[in-house]
């Protein structure tokens, strides 16, 4: 199991973003940021939104630390339909 300091490093990689990017969209520092991904500290509970919504999933999905493919293709659908 990945650790939430992984899961945010192989988040933020994914939408190319470098730690010094991040941080300046959440407004913290880029060693905030390097921390949270070394798990020597974790998000504050009042950035987590934000966060999840940079990463563009659920506060729920960050903290379980999976995205939830099937969430993900129901909106797709919902989508298709309207």
């Amino acid at each position: 199991n990945k650790t939430l300091g992984q899961f945010i490093a192989e988040l933020r990689k994914e939408k190319g973003f470098t730690q010094r990017e991040l941080s300046e969209m959440l407004q913290v520092s880029d060693k905030t940021i390097s921390h949270w991904e070394r798990d020597e500290s974790s998000p504050d509970i009042t950035i987590l939104p934000e966060l999840s919504a940079v990463f563009g999933i659920t506060v729920d999905e960050l903290l379980k630390r999976e995205k939830n493919q099937r969430d993900i293709l129901w909106m797709m659908n919902k989508t298709k339909c309207s």
